[in-house]
This record gives C-alpha cells, structure tokens and sequence, in this order.
C-alpha cells in the first residue's frame, strides 16, 4: 500500500546536456502538486540557482520527519516506484509540466526533446490561486 508519486526536476550540466534528479514519495504521492507549489512560492529567490531551489522545492515536497527515517521518500536520478503522472520541474526553461511515466525514454529519463501539451512557468505555478493539475 502506499501513495506513490515522483518529482523529476531537470538542471542543467556543465558540458550543456541536462541532468535529471528525482524525489520519490511512498505514501504522499498525491500531495505533491502543492506542496511543489509551496516550494516554488518559498524559492522564488532561488529560482536561478539550481542547487539551492532543488533543495527547497525537496524540503517542501517531503514531511519535516522524513529526512531522517531511512523509508518513506527517496532521491535518485531515475524514477522510483510511481502510481501517479510525474510532476516535472524544468529549471533551465523555468516551467511546469507533468508526463506519464510511459513518455520517459528506454532508459527511464525524460527525453531530451519532449514538448509538454500544457505546462506552467514557475510565476503561474507559485501563484496560490493557480489551478494544480491533477496527477
């Protein structure tokens, strides 16, 4: 039993390619899409400096005592066990979108070219009265 549910937040790399980090959610799967709503909103200063936003946006997406059990939530750079669509942080872009978890590549990644049917920029999605997709 469980809530399963992954956020994939896309950085870029040093050679130009990207970099794909994810936190995975056991039992607040569901909660995700605000409480990456709250982090975005908490972060906005951060919104350029990748390290520091990935860190915010994982504290707000994880219960304080989670950091500290050794089950409950993950990081990782692929996807982890999931029940839900994938929520997708795309910092370079500065964008929101989601993606089934059958849209990854073959090798479980978010492809390179991949063009969300709808998507948020990090203003529309922070903004509190912003409706959250349902995943």
């Amino acid at each position: 039993m469980g809530d399963r549910g992954n956020i994939a937040v896309i950085q870029s790399a040093n050679n130009g390619q990207r970099a794909q980090v994810w936190l995975y959610s056991h039992w607040g799967g569901s909660n995700l899409p605000a409480q990456l709503q709250a982090g975005l909103a908490a972060g906005k200063n951060r919104w350029q400096d990748e390290s520091y936003l990935i860190k915010v946006l994982f504290g707000y997406a994880l219960p304080e005592d989670a950091w500290r059990r050794e089950i409950g939530s993950g990081i990782s750079t692929r996807i982890q066990d999931n029940e839900h669509d994938i929520l997708v942080v795309d910092i370079p872009k500065q964008r929101v979108f989601t993606m089934k978890e059958a849209e990854l590549d073959e090798n479980g990644q978010i492809p390179a070219i991949f063009e969300a049917r709808k998507y948020w920029s990090f203003e529309e999605y922070s903004n509190p009265i912003c409706k959250l997709p349902e995943i």
